[in-house]
């Protein structure tokens, strides 16, 4: 039986080229480079990177060890790569990170997602400059300025707020905002303000038309 055992042990070490030189391992390669050089598939149920305790990260890296290489990393501490207990896929050398595919999906719930910013207080936080060829922000729309029991405000009304405020009617001020604009509202806002302006400049053109109508009759 242990005869049986060796043999089969022994035809399995052989069918797969393999040596041990030095303190590298070889499976399927004669000039192994690593700890363990694999020329083939590995395939596992189960990986645990086991760096120890008193390192900031637990990662896996692919690529070349000393020239170029990205990976997967679990960060304790590591200030680079996170605020710290999180998971990070990285680049090194600053090298472009690329996801190719289909959609990419953050599932609803689970998470913020910030872009120059390891602490993101928003569904996605950008700390730098955003260029789109078009934004869409779903939000109402000002049509209710044309309703017949819409109370437009008078002239005089947006001349005493401006001077008593310093800032237009409907508004709040640049201090209220604290540095920050709700685009989608302050797009309805703006929109109500223009349909209230085009409706005070219809009034005064009709009113300069009465004046021109009366000069004429009195001519």
């Amino acid at each position: 039986m242990k005869n049986s055992i060796f043999c089969i042990f022994a035809l399995l070490l052989l069918s797969v080229p393999q040596l041990v030189s030095g303190q590298f391992v070889g499976i399927g390669t004669v000039t192994p480079q690593f700890d363990l050089d694999v020329a083939g598939t590995t395939r596992t149920s189960y990986l645990e990177p086991g760096l120890g305790s008193g390192n900031p990260y637990k990662f896996l890296r692919f690529g070349s060890p000393t020239e170029y290489y990205a990976g997967l990393m679990y960060n304790l501490n590591a200030p680079g790569f996170g605020p710290g207990d999180n998971f990070a896929m990285f680049t090194y050398g600053n090298r472009p990170f690329v996801l190719r595919g289909g959609d990419i999906i953050l599932q609803p719930n689970t998470g913020n997602v910030g872009i120059g910013t390891t602490s993101p207080d928003n569904r996605l936080d950008v700390n730098g400059t955003i260029r789109a060829k078009r934004i869409v922000v779903e939000t109402g729309w000002a049509d209710y300025v044309f309703d017949k029991n819409y109370k437009i405000p008078s002239l005089q009304e947006e001349e005493q707020h401006i001077e008593t405020h310093g800032y237009l009617l409907g508004f709040e001020s640049e201090e209220a905002m604290n540095g920050k604009a709700d685009l989608g509202d302050v797009a309805k806002r703006q929109q109500a303000k223009i349909e209230e302006l085009m409706l005070h400049v219809i009034e005064l053109n009709k009113q300069v038309e009465r004046l021109k109508e009366n000069q004429h009759k009195q001519k």
